[in-house]
């Protein structure tokens, strides 16, 4: 492994391999470990951390199509605007851990068949969508299942 320092901007870097200083560790792959020295995700942290000033969060807007994946790797906050009704296909990339928001408008009274994503609802039964504005909703995955709940209803 070759490191590389340039002293002008302060920056180093690892020709190949992997690079560990003080307890972190810059692997292969673009990932990061903290607390760690093996990395499993692009930012991989063993321990507590702190966040100083605000986490802002990208939202993600959905195109409305036939066959829509609803997937947190799109991000956590995410928007869906109906043009039909639709059913959401088998998620493939749900993470146990993963969580998102949904915000959806429905338009006209569109519906959404939960049979494929198949989530267990809090309350036992899926929301139905509000006809203006948008129906809020939050889904988290713990083992293999995923569970929704609706947050409210916003003009």
């Amino acid at each position: 492994m070759a490191i590389n320092i340039n002293h002008q901007t302060n920056d180093i870097s690892a020709t190949s391999g992997s690079l560990t200083i003080d307890g972190a560790a810059v692997g292969g792959g673009g990932k990061v470990g903290v607390g760690t020295l093996s990395p499993s995700e692009k930012l991989h942290v063993d321990g507590n951390f702190k966040v100083t000033g605000s986490v802002i969060e990208e939202v993600f807007t959905i195109t409305d199509e036939a066959s829509v994946n609803l997937s947190p790797t799109n991000g956590t906050i995410q928007k869906w605007t109906l043009t039909a009704s639709r059913t959401p296909v088998a998620p493939t990339d749900w993470l146990e851990g993963a969580a998102m928001t949904l915000m959806i408008e429905d338009g006209t009274s569109y519906a959404i068949t939960w049979t494929t994503m198949a989530p267990v609802w809090v309350g036992g039964t899926a929301p139905t969508l509000a006809t203006t504005g948008w129906t809020v909703l939050t889904f988290w995955k713990v083992g293999t299942v995923i569970y929704g709940a609706i947050t409210g209803n916003v003009a």
